[in-house]
C-alpha cells in the first residue's frame, strides 16, 4: 500500500494526482492518505497505556480512520458520540466557567499560560 511521502499540501496533491493518473482505486488512495496520517501520529511520543480518543469533524465523517489507527497502535480507539462538537463543547464550558467569575477570568488565563510553559 502506498503512503504519502509529504504533508506539504502542494507535494501531497502532486503525489495524489499521480496516483489518480496511475488509475489507483479511490479506496486505495484514501487508505494511503489515512496510513500516512496514522504513521505520523504514531511517531508522537505518548504514554503507551493512555487511551486514545478521536474528536473533531474529521473523525465524524471519516470513521474508517479509527480502524487504521486501531491497527497501527494495536489498541482500541474511542470515538465519543458527536465528536464534531467536542471542541466546541469544551470552549463553551471554559467560557461559562470564566464568565461566572469576571474578575478572575484574566488571572485564570495567565495562570494557565504559566502552567503550560
Amino acid at each position: 500500500m502506498k503512503e504519502l511521502n509529504s504533508f506539504c499540501t502542494v507535494f501531497a496533491k502532486t503525489e495524489i494526482m499521480s496516483w489518480i493518473a496511475e488509475e489507483m482505486p479511490v479506496e486505495d488512495i484514501a487508505k494511503g492518505i489515512y496510513l500516512s496520517v496514522a504513521n505520523r501520529i504514531y511517531k508522537i511520543r505518548m504514554e503507551p497505556d493512555l487511551p486514545i480518543y478521536l474528536v473533531g469533524g474529521v473523525i465524524a465523517y471519516h470513521p474508517y480512520f479509527k480502524t487504521i489507527l486501531s491497527e497501527r497502535f494495536g489498541q482500541e480507539v474511542v470515538i465519543p458520540d458527536h465528536p464534531q462538537f467536542i471542541v466546541s463543547l469544551g470552549a463553551a464550558l471554559y467560557a461559562r466557567k470564566h464568565a461566572q467569575q469576571p474578575d478572575t477570568a484574566a488571572k485564570a488565563d495567565t495562570n494557565e499560560q504559566k502552567e503550560r510553559a
